[in-house]
């Protein structure tokens, strides 16, 4: 593999495993196995078991009290005795779960109001897996290790953002979707398609300045946003053929959410409760999680054991209300809706969407106007700045393959030279030059022997 491809790989490898490694970690594994028996359960009763003995409706509704019952006590525990002893959050687990399952199946609690608090587990989620996602670039490129690849080279004081062709192209497809569906709405005066084709028209015009390079620097911001806008623009292509296509019936998203929830459930938890004090993999990954949660306004306040839980639980209660939806037994989100009675496959889209764009104009907001998210979204990564530019490079490269340039002096002179600073340095004596200085002079000399014999 290249070392973007490899550096891709390592770095996702590496949230897999390290979230994954965390919820089953003696810590947190009941939780977990508590979320994933709950889920698997109601969801074989509610899909699977729908033409069988399973699939009665008193079960249906017992299960699906359980699953809204263990979602909303994990998101309280978390919100409430995240900062206790985790004997006392199990136990608060364990009576919050047995009074809401109580309440809701005996119908005490109304659905109406069991609908309220899954579609607040909903909202949540869809806004906690957006800021996951935004939260994985800004990780990934602004990584010493990772981000130092992807930016071999490049000047910090050059906003251009990578892969910013790729991105123009498709945020400006984007945008004529966007323009498609805006038209197509004001022609049939539907109120969803003129409301979404609007919203993914300005959120496309916002992110074509970024992808043109007109600024001068944070591109590892500007890439982590116009990534995180790329990634967005997949439930948007999907929305707009959905509605221009008329097909407005079809059922929730499928394999695709399924994927992205699981992904985001491990990163949010990798990134929220990791157990290991100062964390260094086989991939050469040093994230000093314990600093990173002492800066952490949300960990500080909740602590790791809470924000876990309250992951847990919002991500419960977005499949409870997926399941919800199948059984037609939802009306709040639709009520509150742009356009009410809507399908869920375009429910959740329409909320994604309006999500994403959100986040997207705030964050946008914060790096202008806020210096220490500044900084945070834009950390200071080794990019060998004093690497010559790519056409230098490849002409070298060129020169040496094709036998034009003998590098093999050279390179013998700059290993000589550095054993000389270093001894020096064993002595006393400070080079001027140092290893960077050797090899920037080095390079210097052979690009100039390309040149001469091209």
């Amino acid at each position: 593999m290249t070392y973007i491809e490899s550096a891709i790989s390592d770095f996702t490898r590496h949230v897999l495993t390290s979230g994954i490694r965390t919820l089953f970690t003696k810590r947190y594994l009941p939780f977990t196995l508590t979320g994933l028996i709950i889920v698997a359960m109601n969801s074989f009763v509610i899909i699977v078991g729908g033409s069988s003995e399973y699939g009665t409706p008193e079960n249906i509704r017992l299960f699906l009290s359980i699953e809204v019952a263990v979602s909303v006590s994990f998101f309280i525990t978390g919100l409430i005795l995240g900062r206790m002893h985790g004997g006392l959050q199990i136990l608060g687990i364990v009576s919050l779960s047995a009074l809401f399952a109580f309440l809701f199946n005996d119908g005490i609690i109304s659905q109406e109001y069991i609908q309220y608090m899954t579609a607040f587990l909903f909202l949540f989620w869809i806004v906690l897996g957006a800021i996951s996602q935004y939260s994985f670039f800004r990780d990934f490129l602004g990584n010493p290790v990772f981000g130092g690849i992807l930016f071999l080279g490049k000047h910090k004081d050059d906003g251009k953002v990578l892969f910013g062709g790729v991105v123009f192209f498709i945020t400006i497809v984007n945008v004529v979707l966007g323009l498609m569906l805006l038209n197509l709405g004001i022609q049939e005066g539907s109120s969803i398609k003129i409301f979404l084709g609007g919203v993914i028209v300005l959120a496309g015009i916002v992110n074509i300045f970024p992808s043109l390079g007109i600024q001068n620097k944070g591109d590892v911001f500007f890439t982590t946003l116009s990534w995180f806008y790329v990634i967005g623009t997949i439930r948007g292509m999907y929305l707009i053929f959905q509605l221009m296509s008329g097909n407005e019936t079809g059922q929730q998203g499928g394999l695709l959410d399924l994927v992205l929830t699981l992904f985001m459930v491990i990163f949010a938890v990798h990134k929220a409760a990791s157990t290991t004090k100062d964390y260094l993999d086989d991939a050469g990954i040093d994230e000093k999680n314990e600093e990173d949660r002492k800066s952490n306004p949300i960990i500080k306040l909740f602590s790791p054991n809470g924000v876990f839980l309250m992951i847990l639980g919002s991500a419960i209660g977005y499949h409870a209300t997926t399941m919800q939806f199948r059984l037609q037994e939802y009306s709040v989100l639709s009520n509150f809706s742009i356009q009410k009675d809507l399908p869920w496959s375009l429910i959740s889209h329409e909320v994604t969407i309006l999500a994403y764009t959100a986040i997207y104009l705030v964050f946008m907001i914060l790096f202008f106007f806020v210096p220490s998210y500044r900084a945070y979204a834009n950390p200071h990564i080794m990019r060998i700045e004093w690497l010559p530019p790519y056409e230098d490079m490849k002409l070298l490269v060129l020169s040496i393959v094709q036998g034009k340039v003998d590098y093999k002096l050279d390179a013998l002179k700059l290993g000589a030279n550095i054993i000389k600073d270093k001894l020096g340095g064993m002595l006393g004596r400070k080079s001027e030059a140092g290893v960077e200085g050797h090899l920037k002079n080095t390079l210097s000399k052979l690009l100039d022997k390309s040149k001469k014999a091209k």
